[in-house]
């Protein structure tokens, strides 16, 4: 018998990226912190616009998985979607690759950290990269100072492979990068 895929862990839902309204609202709710920006898109903070919201919508068209992290609607309801929280990604990959490897994303709304939930929704998405999708390798990417990520992967077993030096230009300064 054919295990049914789940789309809720214990405590979050993960939602289809759709391209409604309703999601590029999410997008630049997500990005309108600046801090929130810095952890997730390395480069110069700025007020993320419809266009870009746009943008990252028809980018996610591209990715092998696409969600938006939610808290369950109601006690009643725990694997129905309610609050956006956040929303993580496993890139694309190349059509015909023997490789079988990609990249993740995630990024949480900032009144929605140090809760645990990135520790549960990565635990979720590298269940269906390998169980689901088959893949032999997921990557990622963050800046050396986001020491509350680096700690959140190494936990869910990613291990650091290196760092990429002056990699990053934010805010004046430039960053090193560490890729897992």
């Amino acid at each position: 018998m054919i295990p049914t895929p789940t789309f809720h862990t214990q405590r979050l839902v993960f939602a289809p990226v759709n391209g409604e309204k309703e999601d590029l609202a999410i997008v630049k709710l997500l990005y309108a912190d600046p801090v929130t920006q810095a952890y997730g898109n390395p480069g110069p903070s700025k007020p993320y616009t419809d266009a870009q919201a746009m943008k990252s919508y028809e980018w996610t068209k591209t990715c092998i998985l696409a969600v938006n992290i939610c808290l369950p609607k109601s006690p009643e309801e725990p694997k129905v979607a309610g609050e956006v929280v956040g929303f993580m990604n496993l890139g694309s990959v190349a059509a015909g690759s023997p490789h079988r490897r990609t990249y993740f994303g995630i990024t949480f709304r900032p009144e929605f950290t140090d809760k645990g939930y990135g520790t549960e929704a990565l635990e979720w998405l590298l269940e269906q990269a390998f169980k689901r999708f088959n893949l032999h390798k997921v990557t990622g990417e963050t800046v050396a100072w986001n020491a509350r990520a680096r700690a959140v992967y190494a936990k869910v077993g990613f291990r650091e492979e290196g760092q990429l030096k002056d990699h990053v230009w934010q805010e004046g300064e430039w960053h090193d990068e560490v890729v897992l």
